[in-house]
Protein backbone atom coordinates (compact mmCIF):
# COMPACT_ATOMS: atom_id res chain seq x y z
CA UNK A 1 0.00 0.00 0.00
CA UNK A 2 1.74 3.22 -0.81
CA UNK A 3 0.30 6.37 1.07
CA UNK A 4 0.50 10.26 0.96
CA UNK A 5 -1.43 10.90 4.59
CA UNK A 6 -1.92 14.74 5.18
CA UNK A 7 0.05 17.30 6.85
CA UNK A 8 -2.55 18.35 9.65
CA UNK A 9 -2.54 16.21 13.02
CA UNK A 10 -4.97 13.56 11.89
CA UNK A 11 -5.02 10.76 13.61
CA UNK A 12 -8.17 8.99 11.82
CA UNK A 13 -6.46 8.97 9.12
CA UNK A 14 -3.86 6.25 10.21
CA UNK A 15 -6.65 4.60 11.64
CA UNK A 16 -8.39 4.20 8.34
CA UNK A 17 -5.35 2.99 7.01
CA UNK A 18 -5.10 -0.16 9.70
CA UNK A 19 -8.55 -0.79 9.53
CA UNK A 20 -8.26 -1.13 5.46
CA UNK A 21 -5.32 -3.46 5.87
CA UNK A 22 -7.00 -5.44 8.41
CA UNK A 23 -9.69 -5.95 5.29
CA UNK A 24 -6.91 -7.36 3.34
CA UNK A 25 -5.19 -9.97 5.74
CA UNK A 26 -2.46 -9.78 7.66
CA UNK A 27 0.13 -11.71 6.19
CA UNK A 28 2.88 -9.70 4.39
CA UNK A 29 2.50 -6.04 4.20
CA UNK A 30 4.73 -3.49 2.53
CA UNK A 31 3.45 0.38 3.74
CA UNK A 32 5.44 3.03 1.98
CA UNK A 33 4.95 6.83 1.07
CA UNK A 34 4.90 10.44 2.78
CA UNK A 35 3.67 10.16 6.06
CA UNK A 36 4.11 13.67 6.46
CA UNK A 37 5.11 12.89 10.34
CA UNK A 38 8.49 12.21 11.87
CA UNK A 39 8.92 9.29 13.37
CA UNK A 40 11.62 10.49 16.34
CA UNK A 41 12.15 13.93 16.37
CA UNK A 42 15.63 13.51 18.17
CA UNK A 43 17.18 11.64 15.23
CA UNK A 44 14.28 12.35 11.94
CA UNK A 45 14.69 16.18 12.17
CA UNK A 46 17.33 18.67 12.28
CA UNK A 47 15.37 21.69 13.62
CA UNK A 48 13.71 21.31 16.75
CA UNK A 49 12.46 23.62 18.95
CA UNK A 50 10.66 23.57 22.44
CA UNK A 51 9.00 20.44 24.37
CA UNK A 52 8.77 17.30 22.24
CA UNK A 53 5.59 15.78 22.08
CA UNK A 54 4.86 13.01 19.70
CA UNK A 55 1.49 14.43 17.89
CA UNK A 56 -1.97 12.28 17.67
CA UNK A 57 -1.21 11.05 14.75
CA UNK A 58 2.04 10.22 15.34
CA UNK A 59 0.84 8.18 18.26
CA UNK A 60 -1.92 6.45 15.63
CA UNK A 61 1.45 5.42 13.50
CA UNK A 62 2.67 3.95 16.21
CA UNK A 63 -0.24 2.49 17.35
CA UNK A 64 -0.47 0.79 13.80
CA UNK A 65 2.85 -0.07 13.93
CA UNK A 66 2.68 -2.27 16.91
CA UNK A 67 -0.95 -3.77 16.37
CA UNK A 68 -0.15 -5.11 13.29
CA UNK A 69 3.64 -6.49 13.63
CA UNK A 70 5.28 -3.14 11.64
CA UNK A 71 8.74 -2.10 11.55
CA UNK A 72 10.26 1.09 10.57
CA UNK A 73 12.35 -0.79 8.06
CA UNK A 74 14.99 1.50 6.78
CA UNK A 75 15.24 3.19 10.70
CA UNK A 76 15.91 -1.04 11.48
CA UNK A 77 18.95 -1.49 9.30
CA UNK A 78 20.16 2.23 10.20
CA UNK A 79 19.29 2.82 13.74
CA UNK A 80 21.72 5.97 14.42
CA UNK A 81 22.04 7.36 11.14
CA UNK A 82 20.96 10.82 10.03
CA UNK A 83 19.43 11.05 6.38
CA UNK A 84 16.43 12.91 5.60
CA UNK A 85 13.29 12.80 3.03
CA UNK A 86 12.07 16.39 3.30
CA UNK A 87 13.63 19.88 3.11
CA UNK A 88 11.35 22.46 4.78
CA UNK A 89 12.44 25.81 3.26
CA UNK A 90 10.81 27.69 5.75
CA UNK A 91 11.87 26.34 8.60
CA UNK A 92 15.56 25.63 6.68
CA UNK A 93 15.61 22.23 8.60
CA UNK A 94 15.42 18.79 7.25
CA UNK A 95 12.90 15.76 8.12
CA UNK A 96 12.59 11.92 7.65
CA UNK A 97 8.60 11.67 7.05
CA UNK A 98 8.90 9.25 4.22
CA UNK A 99 9.42 5.89 4.82
CA UNK A 100 8.36 2.08 4.42
CA UNK A 101 6.82 -0.23 7.63
CA UNK A 102 6.71 -3.48 6.65
CA UNK A 103 5.52 -6.78 8.08
CA UNK A 104 8.71 -7.79 10.54
CA UNK A 105 8.05 -11.40 8.93
CA UNK A 106 9.57 -9.51 5.51
CA UNK A 107 12.79 -7.90 7.60
CA UNK A 108 14.77 -11.34 6.89
CA UNK A 109 14.54 -10.86 3.23
CA UNK A 110 14.92 -7.33 2.87
CA UNK A 111 18.47 -6.68 1.37
CA UNK A 112 18.92 -2.86 0.97
CA UNK A 113 16.72 0.06 2.03
CA UNK A 114 17.37 3.85 0.32
CA UNK A 115 17.20 7.37 0.58
CA UNK A 116 17.91 9.59 -2.00
CA UNK A 117 18.79 12.46 -2.78
CA UNK A 118 16.64 15.96 -2.49
CA UNK A 119 16.60 17.18 -6.01
CA UNK A 120 13.51 18.50 -7.76
CA UNK A 121 11.35 18.50 -5.39
CA UNK A 122 11.13 18.69 -1.94
CA UNK A 123 11.53 15.17 -1.22
CA UNK A 124 13.54 12.41 -1.73
CA UNK A 125 12.96 8.57 -2.75
CA UNK A 126 12.87 6.06 -0.46
CA UNK A 127 13.21 2.50 -1.64
CA UNK A 128 13.36 -0.97 -0.55
CA UNK A 129 14.63 -4.22 -2.27
CA UNK A 130 13.67 -7.91 -1.17
CA UNK A 131 15.76 -11.10 -2.16
CA UNK A 132 13.01 -13.30 -2.85
CA UNK A 133 15.10 -16.57 -3.83
CA UNK A 134 15.55 -17.99 -7.30
CA UNK A 135 12.28 -18.28 -9.02
CA UNK A 136 12.32 -22.07 -11.25
CA UNK A 137 12.73 -21.49 -15.00
CA UNK A 138 10.86 -23.56 -16.70
CA UNK A 139 10.49 -23.46 -20.74
CA UNK A 140 7.58 -21.92 -22.29
CA UNK A 141 5.28 -24.38 -23.98
CA UNK A 142 3.45 -23.82 -26.80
Amino acid sequence: MNIYAPTADLPGFFIDVSNTIRQFGNSYIILGGDFNKVRDPQVDKTYRRGILRLSGAQKAIDAMEKELGLVDVWRFFHPLEREYTFYSNPHTSYSRIDYFLISKSLISITEQTSIGNILISDNASVGIAFSLGQMPRTPPTR
